[in-house]
């Protein structure tokens, strides 16, 4: 396998990945492997943080048998995993001049609406690069219902990892007649916030 490139790392710790994690995911001592992450038992997580097995749980990546002699590999295809869709995220961000165009305002106005102390725009900066901003909190020409109450749970917007996964899985407690519905298509349905904020609270604590 390929060594792990330091910026993957430095992206992943951008992206709300804790450096702690990484280590233990690279030691690879405690990590079950061919297990599916969102099946792993809480016994396994004793030493992460709630945002960490909120990592692990949330996801759909999947680890495999490691080769004999090599206890690093399970951890390192999870990593794999982990940097890829954090380079996904990225991709399908829009730029300032985009969310301008879509909002129908300047640069600066935009720029406002996600700096204020209770921000209504949802952005993430990689280190000193321009301001970028996850496409899903837009439908049409506007922000999703809601998305401000959101933006306020304390602790969720910090990490941007686990908020867009958690904006975009289906979620059992948001059912409808056609199915369970990810947070972000329940709000675009302007369906009750009630549900939503109970979830992502729940997220938050762990």
């Amino acid at each position: 396998m390929d060594e792990i490139e330091i910026d993957d790392i430095q992206l992943l710790v951008q992206l709300g990945v804790a450096p702690d994690f990484i280590e233990l995911l690279l030691d690879q001592e405690s990590l079950p492997v061919a297990v599916p992450c969102q099946a792993l038992p809480l016994t396994a997580h004793d030493k992460l943080t709630p945002t960490e097995v909120g990592i692990l749980r949330a996801g759909g990546a999947s680890v495999e048998d490691a080769p004999e002699g090599d206890n690093g590999y399970a951890g390192k295809l999870l990593l794999r995993d982990l940097i890829e869709e954090c380079r996904v995220m990225v991709s399908q961000c829009h730029d300032l001049a985009m969310v301008a165009a879509i909002l129908g305002t300047s640069e600066d106005e935009a720029e406002t609406l996600t700096r204020e102390v209770n921000p209504s725009l949802y952005s993430i900066q990689l280190g000193d690069e321009p301001l970028l901003f996850p496409s899903w909190q837009f439908t049409g020409s506007r922000t999703i219902p809601n998305l401000k109450p959101l933006l306020l749970v304390d602790g969720l917007a910090a990490n941007p990892l686990v908020f867009s996964r958690f904006m975009l899985s289906r979620n059992a407690d948001l059912a409808t007649r056609d199915g369970a519905l990810c947070p972000r298509d329940w709000l675009v349905e302007d369906l009750p916030l009630a549900p939503v904020m109970r979830l992502a609270q729940d997220l938050v604590v762990g």
